[in-house]
């Protein structure tokens, strides 16, 4: 690793645990449910909740995929590998992309299940963000820069704008591997999604047989979701084996 590449991967660290920082900040001194309000008094069913805090996120799910593709075209086509913006958000997303899917559920956990009512969507929002966009950004990227490079060279060569070639070439040979890295992705916030409705269900009722034919009932589908959109993933990807 060269010395520059390096100075701004010391420079990413900083700058995320200082937005992450900020943001546990808020929301760790915003306090749970008020004392006087609980979920029997006003005859809320904390599953019921759970489950449709998380059909709220669908639609910011698929916006941050949107998003992260397009990211990855602006940088892998657009940014030179010395433009600053792209030395300065690379790191970051390779950072971000390196976390754990656990630690983003125990965050959506403390937010759905202890404590959803004065839980915002914007909160809730953020988290479906740092999930999806950096994992999704990254695997683009790497389909983008499988593309081989004459492929480019001879569109340019007739002519082609850049705009034409990432349209007519790019985007078509490399859409099957960037549809792979979503599929990826999506597995990974279902199987959140998953674990938040688990604990929901344990929280709300002790194991006993019909918490088990609960949990099944409930998070059974997500499960086999989870299992097919990563077979799906592992067909689509060049390398499956790489980890996003």
């Amino acid at each position: 690793m060269d010395k520059t590449k390096l100075l701004f991967n010391i420079i990413a660290v900083p700058i995320l645990i200082i937005v992450l920082t900020v943001y546990l900040t808020l929301t760790f001194t915003v306090p749970t449910v008020n004392s006087e309000v609980s979920f029997e008094s006003m005859n809320i069913n904390r599953i019921n909740l759970v489950k449709v805090r998380l059909m709220w996120m669908i639609p910011v799910l698929c916006v941050a995929i949107i998003v992260s593709v397009v990211i990855a075209f602006v940088v892998e086509e657009w940014l030179s590998t010395n433009n600053l913006i792209r030395r300065i958000i690379e790191p970051q997303i390779i950072i971000l992309s390196s976390i754990p899917s656990i630690v983003y559920g125990i965050l959506a956990i403390y937010y759905l299940v202890f404590n959803p009512i004065s839980s915002s969507y914007v909160s809730l929002a953020f988290i479906v963000i740092l999930l999806v966009v950096p994992i999704t950004t990254l695997s683009a990227q790497n389909a983008i820069r499988n593309i081989d490079i004459s492929i480019r060279h001879a569109a340019y060569a007739v002519g082609a704008t850049k705009t034409k070639v990432i349209l007519d070439h790019v985007l078509p040979l490399s859409l099957l591997e960037i549809l792979g890295g979503i599929c990826h992705t999506i597995s990974r916030t279902l199987a959140v999604a998953a674990l938040c409705i688990l604990v929901s269900i344990l929280v709300e009722s002790p194991i006993s047989g019909q918490t088990i034919v609960n949990i099944v009932h409930n998070i059974g589908i997500l499960l086999l979701l989870v299992l097919l959109f990563s077979i799906v993933s592992s067909f689509l990807r060049k390398n499956p084996n790489v980890m996003y």
